[in-house]
């Protein structure tokens, strides 16, 4: 956090502090009584330095008044500075992709051969056909392919998958599919090599029977020695898509090669003021290590007690196998017990550095009692996971720097919406593959600053990558968008190959719902756009045939409510008087439209989208975005309904086709008809 520190009260302005002294700094560390900051000092008015002058109130006074104001979050910004900086930490062949990326040696009719060798003739082959569509299926074993080809070293092997995933062709769901088969495989080979170990030598006898000592000395110490347990990190931008993921795995679990579902060993990595989902908390580790510092010393003694002889009790399972010889013959057994062992040896070592290093008096739970230990506790999770979730932020934790178990692949999900330094503070976690999901066409991360912009600081790596003629793999059958709506995002912005799922075109479905046409565009005419008092653009029109379209909704579906209705506009503004019209009319009842900005709407669906334009002059401003027209439309399921001055909306390029597409499909209403129309249509229809 930056803060800014003086000896004089702050004013609304800065300037009027200039007799004062002060200077910025950063909160490096801090606990519930005092914090440290770490600032930058130079002279900048008088001729006494305030290095000088703080030290001079220091001594003068053993207690001193300064003010502080925080400033921002500093996180982001430092670990993708330090990211940059540690660049050469990258893997090799992921750095040569980075700085010169071109077209290398993939081809359409690769042989999927690591896919095939684990998944042919197992249950899960069956359940993998019916769960994914062929393009799915395709997208899943190309990117298994291409990641094994990188863990192996195969020198013409690809460092960079990339999927890009348009609207409601199950993005999310593919990304399960390829960490499913992914781990699996990953762990099938692991525990292949485990085994073959364990049937080519001689296991004797244990010679260590010291109470204390835990790990005996069989096989499991080669093992140890020998093979590391695959890894897996999966990240995306925001908390809330890393959560999405997440959660799909915490309710839906994992298959095994027979078809039965198991759970991977999965950690979540949060901020600590991070929104994190309520149902993904049992795994987050601020959770798991609260609940450590809180246990009372009879909670302590009853969960070390249990461990501890549980340890006992499997090593002497080990113990039986290795004295009568039958190790060959009880191989799952064997390699089940010494996991198990070692899940109970590492619980047992966290009550100990509990118990240890946690200070006494202070209150439990909290992360800043003893730094040191929480340090220590996190990593002692991370090491554990199989698979860790966080946002590509927080990869630059001390944490998983220091961790030794290096990660083999990386999954970053919404990656172009990621800026290009985000994305490089996970890869210098040692990677040797990187897993790029997302959708070039919708909006990339938000940068304010003009200079930014014109350096395309907000351009993703997966964007860069396709712009250099990376291979990429696109899913193409949607499930969200009835056709009408599909058809000109996918003919404008993805080269006409979205294709419909058989459930998309289903005609019947269009007549349940009033209004029964799909798509349209309102032309609101000659109405004109005004400035708030703060500054932004809003459209009392369309706020009026807004309010319109709903009363009309409600009346002609009975028993239908709002709640599947929302209101998108690219204006704060214009999103605020929306809001506040309907409150007047419908109170704070929960069942009103969602109401939105598109940019807030981005990865949300709704049934029925009414999108507000606001613009009515010459100038459209930022609404001229052809991947924030691409969200806005591409949100809709089974209606969209689309607000604007055509006139104004013409003069844009990429407007324009919008307007002549509708135009040439008869779906255009024209000017202020637009409530005389909404009271002409079909009586009332039963809601579905």
């Amino acid at each position: 956090m930056i803060i800014l520190i003086s000896n004089g009260k702050f004013c609304t302005t800065f300037h009027k502090i200039k007799s004062e002294s002060y200077c910025t700094g950063i909160i490096t560390s801090s606990d519930p009584l005092k914090c440290q900051v770490t600032v930058v000092v130079s002279q900048e008015h008088g001729e006494e330095s305030l290095i000088s002058h703080f030290s001079n109130l220091l001594s003068e006074n053993a207690y001193f008044c300064v003010w502080a104001v925080l400033s921002e979050k500093f996180t982001s910004g430092f670990y993708c500075y330090m990211a940059l900086h540690a660049f050469e930490e990258i893997h090799e062949v992921l750095k040569k992709a980075i700085l010169s990326p071109h077209k290398l040696y993939y081809e359409q009719n690769i042989a999927l051969k690591e896919i095939g060798h684990y998944l042919d003739s197992c249950s899960y082959a069956q359940s993998f056909d019916l769960l994914y569509n062929e393009i799915q299926k395709k997208t899943i074993k190309w990117a298994i392919d291409r990641s094994m080809g990188t863990i192996d070293e195969d020198i013409l092997a690809e460092p960079f998958t990339i999927v890009r995933g348009p609207p409601g062709t199950g993005k999310t769901h593919t990304l399960f599919g390829i960490l499913n088969t992914l781990h699996l495989i990953l762990f099938q080979r692991y525990y292949g090599s485990v085994t073959a170990l364990i049937e080519g030598r001689n296991v004797g006898r244990s010679t260590n029977s010291q109470h204390g000592k835990l790990k005996n000395h069989d096989a499991c110490r080669d093992i140890e020695k020998i093979f590391v347990k695959p890894r897996i990190l999966v990240c995306a931008p925001s908390n809330a898509a890393v959560d999405n993921i997440c959660e799909k795995v915490l309710k839906v679990g994992f298959k095994q090669t027979n078809n039965m579902p198991y759970r991977p060993g999965i950690i979540r990595l949060g901020a600590f003021d991070a929104l994190i989902s309520d149902d993904i908390k049992s795994i987050l580790i601020q959770t798991k290590i609260k609940a450590l510092l809180s246990l009372s010393e009879i909670e302590w003694n009853k969960l070390y007690s249990q461990f501890y002889f549980n340890v006992l009790a499997i090593n002497q399972q080990i113990e039986n196998i290795n004295l009568t010889g039958t190790i060959t013959h009880s191989i799952d057994m064997y390699i089940q017990s010494i996991e198990i062992r070692d899940r109970c040896i590492a619980e047992l070592a966290r009550l100990e550095l509990v118990n240890t290093k946690r200070t006494p008096g202070l209150n439990p739970g909290r992360k800043n009692e003893s730094t040191e230990l929480y340090i220590e506790l996190e990593t002692s999770f991370l090491d554990e996971a199989e698979i860790v979730f966080t946002t590509l932020t927080l990869c630059g934790r001390h944490t998983l720097k220091k961790n030794s178990k290096v990660f083999d692949v990386l999954l970053i999900d919404e990656a172009a919406q990621a800026n290009e330094l985000a994305t490089l503070i996970p890869l210098t976690l040692g990677v040797k593959h990187c897993i790029l999901i997302g959708d070039n066409f919708q909006l990339p991360s938000t940068i304010i600053s003009e200079r930014a912009k014109t350096a395309k600081f907000g351009r993703s790596l997966f964007q860069r990558l396709l712009e250099n003629d990376f291979d990429f793999i696109s899913l193409s059958i949607q499930y969200r968008m009835l056709p009408e709506i599909r058809h000109f995002p996918s003919r404008f912005f993805y080269d006409g190959i979205l294709t419909d799922d058989p459930s998309m075109s289903n005609k019947g479905v269009m007549n349940k719902m009033w209004p029964s046409e799909p798509y349209l565009l309102f032309d609101t005419g000659d109405t004109f756009e005004t400035r708030s008092n703060r500054g932004s653009v809003v459209n009392l029109f369309e706020v009026s045939l807004i309010f319109s379209l709903l009363k009309c909704f409600t009346s002609m579906n009975p028993g239908r409510t709002l709640q599947s209705i929302a209101v998108i506009t690219p204006y704060k503004e214009q999103k605020d008087l929306i809001e506040q019209t309907l409150r007047k009319t419908f109170g704070r009842s929960t069942s009103v439209p969602c109401v939105s900005t598109i940019d807030g709407f981005q990865g949300k669906e709704c049934e029925f989208v009414i999108i507000s334009c606001v613009r009515a002059t010459n100038n459209i401003g930022f609404l001229s975005d052809a991947q924030r027209l691409n969200v806005a439309i591409t949100r809709a399921k089974k209606r969209c309904w689309i607000l604007g001055n055509l006139n104004s909306l013409c003069r844009d390029k990429i407007w324009r086709h919008v307007v002549e597409d509708a135009v040439s499909r008869f779906s255009i209403i024209q000017g202020r008809e637009s409530h005389a129309v909404l009271q002409s249509f079909s009586t009332p229809s039963n809601a579905f």
